[in-house]
């Protein structure tokens, strides 16, 4: 399973070979080794030791292409240059017998400079995987870690990016996806844009079976602009890497702006021939939150009459005389 990390949090391999997740403010304990991206390969930081880097890399380069390291032409980041003098011969004889052979990843260069035979076991299974799958493959028993982001989405906003006071009545509905790896009794907490808390859920087993949960808040206040984001924490306290950001403004009021109803007839009075007839009743609504096809609603002896504001402000209905 690949582990993901958000900004705030860096791997490392303890001294018993063991993958952590380290997040910010965190000591890193004597004897770890950090391991992190960096142009697409993966650098270890020793202390003291950067000028080896590039030697650990051939041996690493070498070992994952399946090929014995002790052929590189200087042996690197260990050891000296040989020198010219005689070596012991050996004489073979040939039996004709025959055998499986068998390879071995031989450490011992990286344990020069500090790293444990099972640091290097363990960086090396790591760097072959980063190499095959661009990512680290992590197995963390029983879940102490939370390895992908949640997402999150607010159906109460309009294809405009706004909420009205309609669509807040019952208080907002934040929808969260779990990502894998979720457990029963991790916490999901939804923060707004200041990083106030304003949302927690107890993840339960049912949680799980559906693979999502929704938190309700309530309509922040006043109007404006806001945004939440969610973060899943284990009973450990390990915290993982936020969700999706989703901003929103918010519109729960309206300012009347002005309506007017322009004189129904030249002297405003509806005579016994004019009674027969429709008339074309008129009038303007502008200002405030008054905008193109709002409604208007006009009741004339308990009659309602609706219509519409044109681009200019204006509006007419005709009405029975």
């Amino acid at each position: 399973m690949a582990l993901m990390t958000s900004e705030k949090q860096i791997i490392t391999i303890d001294k018993n070979g063991n993958l952590k997740l380290i997040n910010s403010g965190e000591p890193i304990l004597p004897g770890d080794i950090v391991i992190e991206y960096e142009s697409g390969e993966v650098s270890v930081d020793l202390a003291d030791n950067s000028e080896k880097n590039n030697d650990i890399n051939n041996i690493l380069n070498a070992i994952a292409s399946g090929e014995d390291p002790s052929v590189i032409s200087e042996a690197p980041a260990a050891g000296e240059e040989g020198g010219s003098s005689l070596t012991a011969s050996t004489e073979i004889e040939r039996i004709g017998k025959s055998t499986i052979a068998e390879t071995n990843f031989d450490t011992s260069s990286l344990e020069t400079i500090g790293l444990s035979r099972i640091q290097s076991l363990t960086l090396l299974e790591q760097y072959k995987s980063f190499r095959e799958t661009g990512d680290f493959q992590i197995t963390i028993p029983n879940n102490e870690l939370i390895k992908s982001a949640p997402s999150i989405f607010i159906a109460e906003i309009d294809e405009n990016g706004v909420i009205n006071e309609e669509r807040v009545e019952n208080g907002i509905q934040i929808d969260i996806t779990l990502p894998e790896g979720t457990e029963g009794g991790d916490i999901i907490e939804l923060s707004d844009g200041t990083g106030t808390v304003v949302g927690t859920h107890l993840i339960t087993e049912d949680d799980i079976t559906s693979g999502s949960v929704e938190i309700t808040v309530s309509a922040p206040k006043p109007d404006g602009s806001y945004e939440y984001v969610a973060e899943i924490t284990d009973p450990a306290g390990d915290i993982g890497p936020s969700s999706n950001k989703v901003e929103f403004e918010l519109d729960t009021s309206a300012d009347a702006g002005t309506v007017t109803v322009a004189d129904i007839t030249a002297d405003d009075v509806i005579n016994a021939a004019e009674s027969g007839q429709v008339i074309a009743v008129t009038g303007t609504a502008t200002g405030g939150d008054i905008s193109e096809n709002d409604v208007v609603t006009m009741t004339i002896n308990g009659t309602d009459y609706q219509t519409t504001v044109d681009e200019n402000g204006n509006w007419s209905v005709d009405v029975a005389g």
